[in-house]
Parts: structure tokens; sequence; C-alpha cells
């Protein structure tokens, strides 16, 4: 084997140790990074590199993408539905959005290593576990660094983080997911004893289910109830909906109700063995079917399915009896209580799909309500199937203004009949509220967006980085104070270590809700699209985007975006457009003047929105 004839293929996994021996055995080995952390350690060390995605083509991000966004959906072929329905629930429908998170990395770097081996066939390759695993697919000329043949599994909801505020000081702590299921179990005990639902109430008279609802995002629509004849009740799997002394509070002061696992009458949710047994051997026959599997899940007429085989296994067969006993759990409630209507925020969510499911088998109207902003452009099948934004089950789609209900119908090809435009139900008391500034500016940080192929690409990230650096120095150089809230995602980036070097001086804040602090802000700088920008400009705050990671050719732009709403920016023009907001008052006064136009053909009812859809929910 000749050493100019070798590629080390390193990722977050190989120590930088190990790669140091290979460069003093062989110097002129290349060395290809497949992800940015493993990228930034090898800058930092010095040793040249070149970076995975530079072997992918202009459009193969978008091209990627889209193979995820239908390979995702596989449980949907007749064959896959035959062995995975129970009780007319697809279970694999139900790991849509976890089976998504561990596709994406996947195909992105399947891809990257067909295109280098297509580049240098005659090379040896030698790589982590996990690389190697997709390389010995395309040759044996292949080995790893690891010894071990098996690295833990890793998917989307395995982790919480929980942002903590000692004082002021805020720091973030991430928990495995199993260990926040002990402590929910208790807190779950304890909602049971001072919010647990009165069977007898609730069926007597009108009911509204609201599921995996955030108390403090829709307090506002939940003191408005107040006024609805209507019994509140709330069930939330992923988390617990009081959490905090504040929604306590409000959940005393609206009397709403919840439902547990304790407030069920059959807790052993799944005592039949023999159909339990049955699911289980349909799964295993299931995994047979290797002619279906191999051509369903391949690339390039190139079959993958042994390298994702173990993750399908580990969400379906080692994961089975939670997933049939949240079914088993949601069917025993409907079966206990009745409902006048459910609540979504969402349609793709786990516990959303079940409780859609019931309700609709019992004939109970679901509503969807949009809850934020979202790439309304994306054609339906692409990522609003994926992230659920536009109903395909629900009744009625309940809507902010005209123009969110004419994409919808253009986009998301829903029925107009099914639409209703009522209001932001989230902002509702705000309205144009003029508010004082404490000369500080706020920075918004969301993404990069792990879901996307775009969020994962090393460059997308290295200039996503280099982004933040840069605005904290531009906005440093202004005189102003600058506080950055951080996204209370698990993978969202943790900018605190970049920004200290910086200056010490800069708040990062990870926990809590960033409307507390967009009402003394003189100006929000966001980098991504994001609910946000509403709520600054109900506030009377410009808003200004800078432009990093573009999705524009996967998403199409979204109207907060194509509004003039909006200051946009490139990085090298930040500056100057802060000078103006700041110090040019017509060109502040114009800002002002599009975004309240904006704002008055995008959110209809405002100030009202809560009565209107409350009225609406409640009428018979």
């Amino acid at each position: 084997m000749e050493k100019t004839k070798q590629i080390i293929c390193v990722d977050v996994s190989i120590k930088i140790e190990t790669v140091k021996e290979f460069l003093i055995k062989n110097p002129s080995v290349k060395i290809i990074s497949f992800d940015y952390e493993s990228h930034s350690i090898l800058k930092k060390e010095g040793i040249t590199h070149e970076i995975s995605e530079n072997f992918l083509k202009g459009n193969n991000f978008d091209y990627i993408q889209k193979q995820v966004y239908e390979k995702v959906k596989w449980y949907n072929e007749t064959l896959a539905k035959k062995y995975l329905t129970y009780e007319g629930i697809n279970l694999g429908k139900l790991v849509h959005d976890e089976t998504h998170s561990f596709l994406i990395p996947i195909f992105k770097k399947f891809h990257e290593i067909l295109n280098i081996y297509n580049t240098y066939p005659d090379h040896f390759f030698t790589s982590s576990y996990e690389l190697y695993k997709l390389i010995s697919i395309l040759t044996k000329q292949a080995n790893k660094i690891n010894s071990a043949d098996e690295i833990p599994l890793k998917f989307a909801h395995d982790k919480v983080r929980l942002n903590i505020k000692i004082g002021h000081k805020h720091s973030i702590i991430v928990i495995p997911h199993s260990f926040y299921q002990k402590i929910k179990q208790v807190l779950d005990l304890f909602l049971h004893v001072n919010f647990n639902v009165n069977k007898k109430t609730t069926n007597k008279q009108h009911s509204t289910l609201f599921v995996e609802f955030d108390p403090i995002k829709f307090s506002d629509f939940i003191l408005e109830s107040k006024k609805a004849h209507t019994e509140k009740i709330f069930f939330g799997r992923r988390r617990p909906p009081v959490f905090n002394l504040k929604t306590f509070s409000l959940f005393k002061k609206t009397n709403s109700k919840i439902i547990t696992h304790f407030s069920l009458k059959n807790k052993k949710f799944f005592s039949d063995t023999n159909q339990k047994l049955e699911i289980k051997n349909n799964i295993k026959s299931l995994w047979s079917e290797e002619t279906f599997l191999n051509s369903f899940f391949s690339i390039d007429k190139i079959s993958i399915w042994a390298v994702i085989k173990p993750y399908f296994l580990e969400l379906l067969e080692n994961r089975l009896d939670n997933l049939l006993s949240e079914i088993e759990l949601v069917k025993n409630m409907f079966q206990e209580y009745e409902f006048n209507k459910i609540l979504l925020l969402s349609e793709i969510g786990f516990t959303e799909q079940i409780i859609g499911h019931f309700a609709r088998k019992s004939s109970i109207p679901i509503f969807l309500l949009q809850h934020g902003c979202y790439y309304e452009t994306a054609q339906k099948g692409l990522v609003i199937d994926s992230q659920g934004v536009f109903p395909s089950n629900s009744d009625k789609f309940l809507v902010w203004g005209e123009s969110t209900k004419q994409n919808a119908i253009t986009y998301g090809e829903i029925p107009e009949e099914k639409i209703e435009a009522l209001g932001c139900i989230r902002f509702d008391n705000l309205q144009f509220k003029n508010s004082s500034n404490n000369d500080y500016i706020l920075f918004a940080i969301t993404g990069p967006e792990p879901e996307f192929i775009h969020g994962l690409s090393t460059k997308n990230i290295e200039e996503y980085v280099d982004t933040i650096k840069k605005i904290c120095e531009i906005v440093n150089q202004t005189g102003k104070k600058l506080i950055i809230k951080l996204h209370p995602s698990p993978d969202a980036l943790n900018v605190k270590d970049i920004v200290n070097k910086i200056d010490s001086q800069i708040t990062v804040i990870t926990s809590g809700n960033i409307g507390t602090l967009i009402p003394s802000c003189s100006a929000l700088i966001v980098l991504e699209l994001t609910t946000s920008i509403i709520e600054a400009q109900l506030h009377h705050k410009p808003v200004i985007f800078v432009e990093t990671i573009n999705y524009d050719s996967l998403l199409g732009r979204p109207e907060v975006l194509t509004s003039e709403s909006v200051e946009i920016t490139l990085i090298e023009e930040l500056e100057n457009t802060l000078k103006k907001l700041f110090n040019d008052d017509k060109f502040r006064k114009k800002s002002i003047q599009n975004y309240q136009k904006f704002i008055t053909n995008y959110i209809t009812n405002l100030g009202s929105a809560c009565n209107k859809t409350w009225s609406f929910i409640t009428k018979e």
C-alpha cells in the first residue's frame, strides 16, 4: 500500500492524537473532515485538510434534502404499513421526526463519501466506525480507527436541555431523556393532586383539550378562557403544562385541569401480552423484507439499508413497549373522558398524532392553531409535511390573517372552507405597544438548523459563527449594550465561550422567554426566520435580518422577509444599517411605517383574537 494513496476520514469521534500519529508515519496522507467540530480542531492544530462537502456539487444540498423528505416517509409504503399498523396508527409515522434527524447526516455523509471515492478510487480509506460503515459499502480498501464495533445510537429526543437561572447567572444543563422522564413522573403526581379533572363535570359541560401547549406563550389565550363557557384540560407528554410558579398560578387562576396517567383508572396500559407479541413479530417480519428495504433505502442505486437498519431496530423494537403504552394511554383517556374540541399546535408530534387518531375516531373536531412564522412558501411534500404546520387531518386551521390563509390554500393545498383567519392569540395583548428603550440591542440566535442539510454544512456553520463574532464586534463599536438570547433547543449553538472571548461584558441568556427582553430593547437582530420578528414589530422595535445561511433555493422566501418590514442586510452593511436606524430619523420612521403596514395585513383582529378564537371554538 503506497503511503500517498491513503485518506483519513475524520469526524468528531476521532481523537486528534490519532490523526497526528498517522501524519508522523505518512506526512502526505490526505485528511478529510466530515463535521464542523473535527474541522475546527484540525484548523486549530494547523493540520492541512479538506472538508467533505467540497466534494458535493452546487445543488447537491437541495437534492439530498429532497431525498430525505421522500425516504423519511417509508412507513407509507404499502408493504411497510402492513407490518407497522397498530390500533389504526402507523408506528413508523410516530417516530417520523427522529427518523428524519438521523437520516439527514447519513445521507449527507454518504453522498460525500460516494463523490470522494469516485475521485480517489485507488486510495485506501481509514476512518471512524460510523464513516467506515458507509465507506465499506463502496470498497474493501478501508479500515476503522475505533477498535469498538459498536457506538451507542443517538436520536433527536435522547437528551433534554434544561435552562437554569440562579440570580443573574444563566446556565445550560443537558440531561438524558430517561432521567428527565423520572423527574417528570414525580411532577405528574404533583399535578394530578393539584389539577386533576373531575370527570362528572367534564363530561357534562363543554370541554376543550389542549395538547402539548406551552402555557407561558399562550397565557393571554388561557386567561381569556375565563369568559368562555368551557372546561380547559391540558395533556402534555413531552413537557408538563405546569413547570414553575408562574404556570402554577395561571392554572389556579383559570381553573385549568391536567390529565396525567394518574388520572386514568387503568394504569396498566398494556396487559394483552398476545397482542404485544403479535405486533413485535410483525416488526421482526418487516426486517426480513430485504428486497423492499434495500431497494427503498438506496442512493444512486446503492443500498445503505445495512447502515441505517440499527437505527430502525432501536426506534421500533427497543422502544416498542413505550410506543404501545402511549397509544393505550390515549385510548383509555378517550374512553373515560369526553371532549368537545381538540386544540393542536402541530400535527407531526408523537402525542399529537395519537390524539388526532382517536379524536377522529370519536368524531371530535380538531383545530390546528398557527403558532408562529414559518416557510409558508415551501411546496407541500417538502418542509411543510415534515414540520406539520399545515393541516392534513385537522378539521379547521385557525390562522393569524388573510395572507397566511392564502398561502395555506396555495402552498398547503388546504380547502378554503377549512381555514379561519381569527388573529394571533400569542401576541393579542401587544397591539403595537410603545415600550421604553433601555438602550441595548437584542440578538436572537436560533440556528443553524440541524433538520436541514444546510444547517449541517461546515462552511455554513463556520460562516454562522464568524457572523456572530462580527455582530458582537460591530455592536460594541456603537457603544450600545448587547444582550444575546439563545434558542431553547437542545441542539442550539451555545456561543457563550465564543462571545466571552470578544467581550466578557456581553450578556448571554439561555433561559426564559425572549418576549421579556423585547420590550426594552432598541432593536432586534436575527440570523434566521423566527416568530420573535413579529413580536418585536408589535413592540415598535425595528428588526435587522443579517443574511447567513440561505434556504431560498429549497424553501423560498417567507412573506415576513419579502414584505420590506425587516431591514435585510449583509454583515458588511450591518454597521451602516445600525447607524441609520439610530441616527437617521427619516430612515427609522420609514422602517416603522413598513412593518406597521405589514403587521396590519399579516394579523387580523389585533387585540381581539383571543376572544374571537374562543367564540369560534365554543360555537357548537
